[in-house]
């Protein structure tokens, strides 16, 4: 398990979440209250009409004028902490928006404050300011996931208003209403335009609704289809006075009310869910990088921590570092590293590695970890280095691979080397001293000792031949480039052709050979390689025979074999000695590439002939197996399928 120390850096979201739910039945009752609040201010306002219907607008406007103003002071005292520019855009735009709508409540029939303008003023500054807000509406949508400028923002919306209010009392800005005729042909086409651009802004919003609050984004949305529903309303009137341009106001209202909900009032209730709600969705993603990198981390089979070397302190290892080391990671957390897992040798390695990755930013060195139960085990390092802002070396990664196999591997690659290197130079050292003595001594030489010579350089010929063999097989395997010729054969006439081969060794030692195999019997399969392997057995068991002994060969057809609770019929062939024996400690080892037990060390081989016997068998889908007791003798026993559903 990746363990993360600092896990107080983060905040838990479970803790927001359950903070969001403190007072969640009180939070509804206030919602209903509010509800009903909006519903009386709505009715209210709306009574006003029968009274005045100039104090209803402008009660209707100041409502909206106040909201915009508390927009832009929420939004502008907050702008250096808001990540999601939604808010300070349309916070910023308000200002203006509220500027406009102010003229036009000032402008408006009745005030006596702008005369000479008539009815075409106010409707001017209202579908200006409806323009103002579609497109501020639109641009925030399209700039949630990025930066904007603050200042930039309210030099273009400085700029634009300043242009439209010009173009407005100068009389250039196209007329929105005629005295008698009603709304002109402009005025209506805006208020679809601002319709379809209001609308493209909800689509927007809803592609982005991951940035916001579930009931932000609800109270937000709403507001734009209530502005939608009002630029509607206003499409109809003819009188700045009669009932279209009324129920306009009111769905203003509701579609401020309905902003104010979404960033002044909750937003002051709750920020850090609401105007830094980005922050929140930062935090659960780095948690989430955090499970992520644990979940990599402890998948990977090599060791990895990070330690601070100024402390010796462990910071971050993975499951596999606690495993091979055996330590919990309580304990792991509280021991100094490196000097908890070296011994002093190898600490003195770790000292000059973390040198290195001060100097060079990396290293490789090779120590033996010492676990908990006091076992060593050889590991390759590679460090790197994690500096502070100023270049200091704040933290060493280190990624730790076992290499027990490949210390294996390499012993026995030297063992491999010497054992070849000495049965090369055997032979070749004899045929060398005979060619030589052949050569100078030729006219002494008498046909008994020459023909002892010409033995001695065929013995070795053989040998060195033998041993060429070994290498060339075992490369063969290894790139898998060994081919199987499945025929049926004899293999009596195999062994015999051995036994002949080996019969100078067989006098040598005086071994007889008995051999109960039928000359009937017919294997399917390659004769070269299972030639090859009888060849090793054979020759395994007149090496480690002693002196006049013998050695048993046999065949057992229909021989039932059991294995891994299956049972497969086929046909087995034994090779009893009766020689040295194997230790049964040694037994597990005996197939594997270059082994020799020390007992046979006086005799020569590789270490390769059993090894090589028990690929070769495998291509036959075979099985080798032996029997032996240490200081009696040895029975190898080679079994082969009876089908035929092979090649």
């Amino acid at each position: 398990m990746l363990n993360l120390r600092d896990n107080s850096e983060f905040v838990s979201e479970d803790k927001i979440v359950n903070n969001n739910s403190i007072g969640v039945q009180s939070r509804i009752r206030k919602d209903y209250i509010e509800l009903g609040i909006l519903s009386l201010i709505l009715l209210a306002t709306a009574l006003t009409s029968l009274y005045s219907y100039l104090l209803f607008h402008t009660i209707a406007e100041l409502f909206s004028i106040i909201i915009a103003g508390g927009i832009f002071v929420i939004a502008w005292n907050s702008r250096k902490n808001i990540d999601n520019s939604f808010f300070l855009v349309v916070g910023i735009s308000f200002i203006f928006i509220g500027f406009m709508d102010l003229l036009h409540t000032l402008a408006y029939t009745g005030m006596g404050i702008f005369t000479g303008y008539g009815s075409n003023l106010p409707t001017q500054l209202w579908i200006a300011a409806r323009y103002l807000q579609a497109f501020s509406f639109l641009y925030a949508a399209l700039v949630v996931n990025k930066k904007v400028n603050t200042n930039d923002l309210i030099l273009i919306y400085t700029i634009i208003t300043s242009l439209l209010i010009f173009l407005i009392f100068n009389r250039l800005f196209p007329n929105c209403y005629i005295e008698g005729s009603g709304l002109t042909p402009f005025k209506i086409i805006s208020e679809y335009i601002i319709i379809s651009i209001l609308f493209l802004t909800v689509f927007i919003m809803y592609k982005v609704r991951k940035e916001f609050n579930k009931k932000i984004f609800i109270f937000i949305v709403g507001s734009i289809i209530s502005t939608m529903i009002a630029e509607l309303a206003f499409t109809f009137y003819v009188s700045t006075y009669d009932l279209s341009n009324l129920i306009g106001h009111l769905f203003k209202i509701v579609a401020f009310f309905l902003l104010y909900r979404a960033i002044i009032e909750i937003g002051l209730e709750n920020p850090f869910n609401l105007l830094f709600r980005k922050l929140k969705r930062s935090e659960i993603s780095l948690r989430e990088e955090k499970r992520f990198t644990e979940t990599a981390l402890n998948s990977q089979r090599d060791s990895f921590f990070i330690f601070d070397p100024s402390t010796g302190k462990a910071l971050i290892w993975n499951k596999a570092f606690r495993e091979v080391s055996g330590y919990s990671d309580e304990e792991i957390s509280s021991m100094p590293a490196p000097i908890s897992y070296y011994n002093e040798e190898d600490l003195k390695k770790a000292a000059v590695a973390i040198e290195d990755v001060k100097k060079e930013g990396k290293t490789l060195v090779e120590m033996n970890l010492i676990t908990k139960d006091g076992k060593s085990i050889p590991f390759e390092y590679i460090g790197t280095n994690i500096n502070d802002e100023e270049g200091n070396l704040k933290y060493i990664v280190v990624v730790g691979r076992d290499i027990t196999e490949r210390k294996k591997a390499e012993q026995k690659l030297e063992e491999f080397v010497s054992t070849v290197s000495h049965e090369l130079r055997t032979p070749i050292t004899v045929l060398i001293m005979s060619i030589e003595y052949l050569k100078n001594q030729k006219q002494k030489l008498t046909p008994e000792v020459e023909e002892k010579l010409l033995e001695g350089l065929s013995r070795n010929i053989t040998a060195l031949n033998e041993l060429v063999e070994d290498i060339l097989t075992l490369s063969k395997i290894d790139e898998e480039k060994l081919k199987i010729e499945w025929k049926d054969f004899y293999p009596l006439e195999v062994i015999h052709e051995i036994i002949d081969l080996m019969e100078p060794r067989l006098k040598e030692k005086n071994i007889n050979i008995e051999v109960e195999v039928h000359k009937g019997i017919q294997l399917f399969g390659d004769s070269s390689i299972i030639e090859e392997i009888f060849r090793i057995l054979i020759d395994n068991a007149i090496k480690y025979s002693h002196e006049n002994t013998k050695i048993e060969i046999k065949a057992i057809e229909n021989y039932k074999y059991i294995t891994d609770s299956k049972e497969f019929m086929g046909l087995l062939f034994q090779f009893k000695d009766y020689g040295r024996g194997i230790r049964k400690e040694e037994i597990p080892k005996l197939f594997e590439r270059f082994f020799r037990s020390e007992d046979v060390r006086d005799i020569s081989g590789t270490g390769l002939g059993l090894a090589i016997a028990k690929e070769l068998t495998q291509f036959h889908d075979g099985k080798i197996f032996v029997e032996s007791e240490y200081g009696k003798g040895s029975t190898f026993s080679v079994f082969f399928h009876s089908n035929k559903n092979k090649g």
